[in-house]
């Protein structure tokens, strides 16, 4: 399932429910993780289970969104 965001309309707290919804899992209960699609397979995922996970992940993104040299896609995979 693919869900595309704007990290700039959304609030972490907002963005974990949306997540939490499409996967299934209560709010309360998530134990998320996320990779980069720039990261290597055998890279641990960063963890994603708190507001301040999500704004940290918003802060790894932002700065290659906004790049003029990026010239591929860049996503966030949700990892349960």
């Amino acid at each position: 399932t693919v869900l595309e965001i704007s990290i700039d309309n959304i609030v972490p707290e907002d963005f974990l429910a949306r997540i939490c919804a499409l996967m299934e899992i209560p709010d309360g209960d998530a134990q998320l993780g996320w990779k980069s699609s720039d990261d290597l397979k055998r890279d641990l995922p960063k963890r994603l289970s708190t507001e301040d996970d999500v704004k940290a992940a918003f802060d790894y993104f932002r700065p290659i969104l906004l790049s003029k040299r990026r010239q591929k896609k860049i996503f966030m995979e949700i990892i349960s």
